[in-house]
């Protein structure tokens, strides 16, 4: 019985989503929010430290992070998008005046689940990505394609929290934070990097070239 017990554990742990032994690339970031610590609606709900949004290799990342009471296995993470950044389009929620939310994306709560869900304003549906998350010692990170949201990555966000009470259903809003925005940028990846600089190399040492041999033919 404790082996069958031991397998099915080791089964579990294999489905969930990878933990890491690091906080998360949060604060001081690309589009970051700080919140205040403290000003979860009652004092045992998961309260935000900080949420970010960045664009990264075609990507939306959005990263949460939590200081007191982040659970993993209940802990529910979300994001505002205003995806036009326009308050006139989408719905709206009386934390976060003056966005228009087109889309919701909510993570986390791995004691039920580790996928993404997505609800959006246009069909006032959720529906599940079918991609997980990372769970971090603080808080969770996931990349969502930019196509998926119909975005170049310019737009307004909120985070929110709650509690995950069921494999459907969770608990109100219990923490938001402020609304930031991002601006369409796309940090390079470390190849993309380097070919960018190859490149810029390639083409100087072209105009070197080009204007060395003017010179002789002026000269000649």
């Amino acid at each position: 019985m404790k082996l069958l017990a031991f397998l099915v554990a080791g089964f579990v742990a294999a489905l969930s989503p990878t933990t890491h032994a690091a906080a998360v690339a949060c604060s001081g970031q690309p589009g970051a929010v700080n919140d205040p610590l403290g000003d979860a609606w009652i004092p045992v709900d998961p309260d935000i430290v900080c949420t970010s949004v960045q664009v990264v290799g075609g990507q939306l990342v959005l990263s949460e992070a939590f200081g007191a009471n982040f659970a993993p296995a209940t802990t529910r993470a979300g994001f505002y998008l205003d995806t036009d950044q326009s308050a006139a389009t989408g719905t709206s929620d009386f934390r976060t005046p003056g966005m228009g939310i087109d889309f919701h994306v909510a993570f986390g709560g791995t004691g039920f689940d580790n996928l993404v869900r997505l609800w959006t304003a246009s069909s006032n549906s959720w529906s599940s990505l079918g991609f997980a998350f990372q769970v971090f010692d603080d808080g969770y990170s996931v990349s969502i394609p930019l196509a998926l949201l119909d975005t170049d990555g310019a737009l307004n966000f909120a985070g929110i929290s709650s509690t995950r009470l069921s494999a459907e259903g969770s608990t109100g809003v219990l923490d938001f934070t402020a609304v930031g925005s991002t601006a369409a940028r796309d940090l390079p990846e470390p190849g993309s990097a380097v070919l960018a600089l190859t490149a810029v190399g390639g083409l100087l040492a072209t105009r070197r070239r080009v204007r060395r041999g003017i010179a002789q033919q002026r000269r000649a």
